[in-house]
């Protein structure tokens, strides 16, 4: 029977795993042949993480206050870092660096240097390895570990949770039924069961060779070369086929929302026949940055979801557009007349007779044209979103939950003089229907108006206020109930050159018209799609809305008061924490890259 670990072996033993994993790593890379991947059949590892120096991204951008306090934002992280066993960690730690007359931090950094290697192949199959700044430091830590250990193990009267054994002629450690380890001509390795430990040791010994090792794999290689590990903090290699088939899944669904499918299922299709993923993480200042590549092949590249999808040789997406209080913008690649054709591929279910539906509806309004070709073809592909804050204060009235504004702008064909006015009249009946639709609500009518700015056309329109009732007691005039979330809208359709704009608001539509006169030509990179958010604005929104979202949360899920201010809090401090954040999309021929930036530092 195995003997029982003592608490300072279980802590010890979390606490190693948890900073090696969580302390990613790549300056100083292992040479060929004494590589982690050299010695791993590729068959088996469906997952392998490489850091560079763990121990110095654990110091400086794990523990950074920064990041921290975006961790304890997160509800289901942030109780985590308040757990007594991170303190009674941290507790053995310091008594191991005192031993070396040093601080337990800077004994992380020296034992945790790297490069660090782990390769997963399922639960409790691991191996990982780990090379310390000082192999004679680690060797004399690990005996005082041991006998730490050992020491509290008798004092409490209990067997001593060290297994001890041997394997050709080098010494092997074991403290739980899942770890083995050793150290090994100066680098820490540890595996998930004895044989594991016994097969690394013989393959770095060059004993036993590895058949088709996961270093000689195209994906891998591949992966790899596109990464460029060198110069990033960590990198990582899946294999999704593995995966897949080690999990019975990890597919994109067939039947999901119909409105993604339409923007991004060709990013779905990528992902959904990809055999692997490289996953690349630079961090430096609190900004870290995740790059995933996914392989294109050519029957992918050929077919027809891709060939809708994929922006041309020489194709990007449009500058994005900037406002004042920007809360996001996005831009976007996508001819949608040619997804518009696929759309049987990438949607299935109830949802593609809707579309089906839509696709007849829709052209009545555009005098009878074909939707595919006569509204969506005439469309450009350059499609922009962008979304910002309302001046609450200029809202009248202000309706008791404020939403952010937003609009939406596309190229259009200018030579198809037509097209331009069936904008305007689609725009003016959606009006009238709305109208005869409120009238049997009791809802407001909607009054139309038009303006010239900038040389734009603007058509907009907007409800009339809400009916007022006399308070008797208190002899003032306030609405009769709360004021509806629809006065958040003045519908607005904007011409601007060869630009057509749909927003929220007559503001809104203002501040594009601005952004696209006044902003500076600059090269577009090679992008197929650009996201920006600014968490802070966000956080704004959810600030204004408090009250009204506490009494939502409150009736909806049934929490007090306090335990409703406690959740919506969290999601404002969430928002906020993020501060920063962009993503880019780029598709080339064999090629699928998405970018995820942070800048977690709050604004002053």
């Amino acid at each position: 029977m195995r003997k029982r670990m003592s608490r300072l072996a279980r802590i010890h033993a979390a606490i190693a795993a948890a900073m090696c994993v969580l302390s990613p790593a790549v300056p100083a890379q292992e040479p060929p042949g004494q590589r982690l991947a050299d010695h791993v059949p590729a068959a088996e590892v469906p997952l392998y993480l490489t850091i560079r120096e763990p121990g110095k991204l654990f110091a400086q951008e794990f523990r950074n206050p920064v990041f921290l306090n975006a961790l304890k934002n997160i509800p289901t992280v942030g109780p985590q870092l308040e757990n007594p066993q991170l303190d009674q960690a941290k507790a053995v730690l310091g008594a191991l660096a005192a031993t070396e007359d040093m601080s337990w931090l800077d004994m992380v950094q020296e034992l945790l240097a790297g490069p660090a290697e782990l390769a997963i192949a399922g639960p409790n199959k691991l191996a990982l390895s780990v090379r310390p700044k000082d192999p004679a430091r680690l060797e004399r830590l690990h005996s005082k570990l041991l006998e730490f250990a050992e020491g509290d193990a008798t004092q409490k009267g209990n067997p001593s949770p060290v297994n001890r054994f041997e394997h050709a002629g080098q010494k092997c450690f074991s403290l739980a039924p899942t770890e083995f380890h050793t150290i090994l001509d100066g680098r820490f390795l540890l595996t998930g069961s004895e044989q594991s430990l016994k097969d690394a040791i013989d393959a770095f010994r060059g004993h036993k060779k590895t058949e088709a090792p996961l270093a000689a794999d195209a994906g891998y290689t591949a992966a790899h070369e596109a990464a460029k590990p060198e110069t990033r903090e960590a990198w990582a290699f899946v294999n999704l086929e593995k995966l897949r088939t080690m999990n019975g899944g990890l597919y994109v669904p067939e039947e999901y929302n119909p409105l993604m499918a339409l923007l991004f299922g060709g990013w779905v299709e990528a992902y959904n026949k990809a055999g692997w993923t490289g996953l690349a993480l630079s961090w430096k200042d609190a900004k870290p940055s995740l790059e995933a590549t996914m392989p294109i092949s050519a029957e992918t590249a050929a077919g027809p979801i891709r060939t809708a999808f994929a922006p041309p040789p020489g194709s990007y997406a449009e500058r994005p557009l900037t406002v004042p209080n920007q809360i996001g913008t996005l831009s976007l690649w996508r001819d949608l007349g040619k997804v518009w054709n696929v759309r049987d591929k990438v949607v299935a279910g109830p949802a593609q007779q809707g579309l089906d539906g839509l696709d007849n509806g829709i052209g009545q309004f555009f005098g009878g044209r074909d939707f595919e070709t006569g509204v969506l073809g005439a469309l450009k592909p350059d499609w922009r979103l962008v979304v910002a804050e309302q001046n609450v204060a200029a809202l009248n009235p202000k309706p008791d939950l404020v939403l952010p504004s937003f609009a939406i702008c596309v190229g259009y064909d200018t030579k198809d003089e037509d097209f331009r006015q069936r904008w305007v009249i689609a725009f003016q009946s959606f009006v009238g229907v709305l109208n005869v639709v409120g009238a049997q609500e009791k809802a407001p009518a909607m009054v139309q108006n038009q303006e010239q700015y900038k040389g734009a056309s603007i058509f907009s329109a907007a409800f009339l206020p809400p009916a007022k009732a006399t308070d008797v007691k208190n002899d003032a005039d306030k609405p009769a109930e709360g004021v509806h979330i629809r006065h958040n809208f003045r519908p607005t359709l904007t011409i601007a050159g060869d630009k057509i704009v749909v927003s929220s608001t007559v503001e809104m539509a203002r501040a594009v018209v601005d952004s696209l006169t006044s902003a500076p030509v600059s090269d577009t990179p090679p992008d197929s799609a650009f996201l920006e958010i600014d968490g802070q604005k966000l956080g704004k929104i959810v600030e204004t809305n408090k009250e009204r979202l506490v009494m939502q949360n409150m009736v909806e899920k049934g929490n007090g008061r306090k335990a409703a201010e406690t959740e919506i809090g969290s999601l404002e401090a969430l928002v906020r924490g993020l501060n920063h954040a962009t993503a880019t999309a780029s598709d080339t021929k064999d090629r699928f890259t998405l970018k995820l930036s942070f800048d977690l530092n709050q604004a002053k």
